[in-house]
């Protein structure tokens, strides 16, 4: 038996999410392993991103934020590395992070300070793995 009698319905929304938010591609809700190990969860997922507004309702799985869409905290996340990038400041950007409060939304700022790091010197590489670590 379970422990969390709604796990089922957490990871399929956790799937569903992580699509949704480009953590995951959707091919991979498509794979075979995946789908034979996930089997209802997976299914489950799936249909959280096909129905009608299914994305605009993911926004939301977690709770209400005060951010109107994924796509706003997106961006604000990327306003909030680019300005650390300028300003060195690292207090300043842990306090903008936290601020969003929006912690299920974290790994949105790993993946944007990887990719922005890309394109950067070492030293701003730097900064950017200080604010990761």
């Amino acid at each position: 038996s379970l422990d969390i009698l709604k796990a089922k319905k957490f990871i399929s929304q956790f799937l569903a999410r992580a699509v949704a938010d480009e953590v995951l591609p959707p091919s991979f809700l498509g794979d075979p392993l995946i789908e034979r190990l996930g089997g209802e969860i997976v299914d489950h997922a799936k249909v959280l991103l096909s129905i009608k507004h299914g994305l605009v309702r993911l926004d939301h799985v977690w709770g209400t934020t005060s951010h109107a869409s994924v796509e706003e905290l997106k961006q604000e996340t990327k306003m909030i590395l680019e300005e650390f990038i300028n300003s060195s400041d690292l207090d300043e950007a842990c306090a903008c992070i936290k601020r969003l409060n929006v912690p299920h939304f974290h790994h949105e700022v790993v993946k944007r300070a990887v990719v922005l790091s890309l394109d950067c010197r070492e030293r701003e590489q730097a900064m950017m793995s200080s604010l990761l670590a």
